[in-house]
């Protein structure tokens, strides 16, 4: 079993900015659950898309999972299993980070 936290940052030409939430993980087996929890992002109101970082021929996002901000917060709860991810198989040690999407910027 492997347990971390992984907290959200702005990012503005490379360089990090505030933070915004953390995710926090908790891997077993083929089984990874996660919690996220977004906040501080003004008023933004929309869909945010979750994805699993994975380094391999580069840096690849893998989506995993979708929930909603209102209000510039937002709570989730996303298990996924290892195996769902079809040909994009990968090992535990692939697994870099895990970034959100919303409002057409990228967070990690």
């Amino acid at each position: 079993m492997k347990r971390f936290i992984t907290y959200l940052f702005t990012y503005e030409n490379g360089i990090k900015g505030k933070n915004i939430g953390f995710i926090r993980t908790d891997q077993r087996d083929d089984t990874i659950d996660m919690e996220i929890h977004v906040q501080g992002m003004g008023r933004y109101q929309g869909p945010a898309q979750v994805y699993l970082l994975v380094k391999g021929d580069g840096l690849q996002g893998i989506p995993i999972g979708e929930f909603s901000l209102g209000q510039g917060r937002g709570t989730a709860r996303i298990r996924i299993q290892k195996d769902s991810f079809g040909e994009n198989a990968f090992d535990d040690a692939d697994i870099v980070g895990v970034g959100v999407r919303f409002g057409g910027q990228y967070y990690a």
